[in-house]
């Protein structure tokens, strides 16, 4: 699977049904605010699940947006652990964070 073949972002609904599926595939975020920016650090897995990071099946890329502007992107390499710090100034509106996982598609979070 490419990444234009697979646009739509998948969300968790009810963390409450999510399957180890989902959790292992979605970003979790923790924000920090500072007088001029949030820094979002960013972690794939939810629960303490974490994603494969192998050549067949391993999270490419996580990016940050605010509505449909990409802000910034980081890739990674199998064996790479899938984390980031990105730091956005102000003002933000809706800030997604994506990532894409190459057998499984695009997972985000709202923050």
């Amino acid at each position: 699977m490419s990444d234009s073949q697979e646009t739509e972002v998948q969300f968790i609904e009810n963390m409450e049904e999510a399957t180890e599926y989902q959790l292992k595939h979605t970003p979790a975020c923790k924000v920090e605010g500072h007088p001029d920016s949030l820094i979002v650090r960013v972690k794939i897995g939810l629960n303490g699940l974490s994603h494969p990071q192998t050549e067949e099946h391993l999270i490419e890329w996580i990016a940050i947006f605010d509505g449909d502007q990409e802000l910034d992107k980081v890739f990674f390499k199998p064996g790479q652990t899938p984390e980031f710090d990105f730091e956005i100034a102000y003002p933000y509106y809706q800030t997604i964070v994506q990532a894409y996982c190459n057998l499984h598609g695009i997972f985000g979070t709202y923050i």
